[in-house]
């Protein structure tokens, strides 16, 4: 390995591993782009339920909410 292969190679490597930090933030979380989602769909649950029939959409019910997501993830 020529010398500016390892410096360019230590530039990538990160000084603190990914699992050092805490998740502060879960993702249904007051303020996430998630909760607001989930919140937009419940005041329009509707609408979703008609866009089931045509668009490649599909509900999930969890205890106290119910959510849409596009069926390939």
């Amino acid at each position: 390995m020529h010398q500016e292969e390892e410096r360019e190679e230590s530039k990538l490597t990160p000084l603190i591993p990914p699992d050092t930090f805490l998740n502060i933030f879960e993702a249904g979380d007051p303020g996430t782009v998630e909760h607001k989602v989930v919140e937009a769909q419940q005041r329009y649950q509707d609408t979703l339920e008609q866009w089931e029939k045509t668009i490649p959409i599909e509900k999930t019910e969890e205890p106290g909410r119910t959510t849409w997501r596009d069926k390939e993830g």
